[in-house]
């Protein structure tokens, strides 16, 4: 069976981690993705998120966290990750458009930083970008 692009210009179905503590804006993310024709987990806090990353749950191809949460933050989270892997693809993602909020994002080694709210076709535009990279 082969897969055909889909509609984010990949020419694979994606696995993507999306986590963010607000329970609707993690089904729109997942309702987005499953209709740009990805696969996706979404994980209420960040936590939650490194434990199924960190117990070999994480098979994924994509990170979309978001960046404020309460415990762990999306920061916090995106760090983690790059120490087991560091060239996973990250886009994170907040409410705060402040230009430090998008710095410290970048520093910490996103692909992409996306203000909320979110459209289909950021996402779109953004995962195209990403996986268009010779790298990912």
């Amino acid at each position: 069976m082969s897969i055909s692009k889909n509609s984010a210009g990949t020419s694979r179905v994606l696995k993507i981690m999306v986590v963010d503590d607000e329970a609707t804006v993690g089904l729109v993310l997942a309702r987005t993705l499953d209709a740009l024709g990805h696969r996706c987990f979404v994980y209420p806090t960040a936590q939650l998120a490194w434990k199924a990353f960190s117990d070999g749950q994480g098979d994924i191809d994509l990170l979309i966290t978001d960046m404020q949460m309460p415990g762990m933050s999306g920061l916090e989270l995106l760090q983690a990750v790059r120490v087991k892997n560091s060239r996973l693809p990250v886009i994170v993602m907040s409410g705060s458009v402040h230009q430090d909020d998008r710095d410290g994002a970048m520093e910490a080694g996103a692909n992409c930083f996306l203000p909320k709210p979110l459209s289909g076709e950021d996402l779109e535009v953004a995962i195209s970008a990403i996986f268009a990279t010779p790298t990912n």
